[in-house]
């Protein structure tokens, strides 16, 4: 049973795959792991193409990533005006479920700048 009521939660999930990663989620509501307050939004491509579209997008503010708001960034590449919709409502909490892609070229030749990476955008939604 999920801990916190429901009732006070609104949680965004932003994951990387558009199929397996919403069922998986939405199987886990059913076994009422996580709230039914809950939209997922699929961002559709590997954790290193987010980093690279939010660090492409934090060059334009003072601060750089401690002013980034990674559900702001994703507004500007919604594909629909449902996903759109989704976005700017109001959340609680921000899960991101991607997975490191080992498989992915930048993974393999570039191990230590993912692992940071990784961190990095960690950091930007604590």
């Amino acid at each position: 049973m999920w801990v916190v009521s429901s009732m006070s939660k609104k949680i965004l999930v932003i994951c990387e795959g558009t199929k397996k990663e919403p069922e998986i989620i939405q199987y886990a509501q059913k076994l009422d792991l996580l709230p039914e307050n809950l939209q997922i939004v699929s961002y559709g491509t590997n954790i290193y193409k987010l980093y690279n579209a939010l660090e492409k997008e934090s060059q334009g503010y003072p601060d750089g990533w401690d002013s980034l708001d990674i559900q702001l960034s994703m507004i500007h590449s919604a594909r629909t005006e449902d996903e759109k919709s989704v976005l700017m409502d109001s959340y609680t909490d921000k899960l991101l479920i991607f997975d490191f892609d080992p498989q992915d070229s930048f993974f393999r030749n570039h191990r230590d700048e993912a692992c940071r990476r990784f961190q990095k955008l960690r950091g930007a939604e604590a």
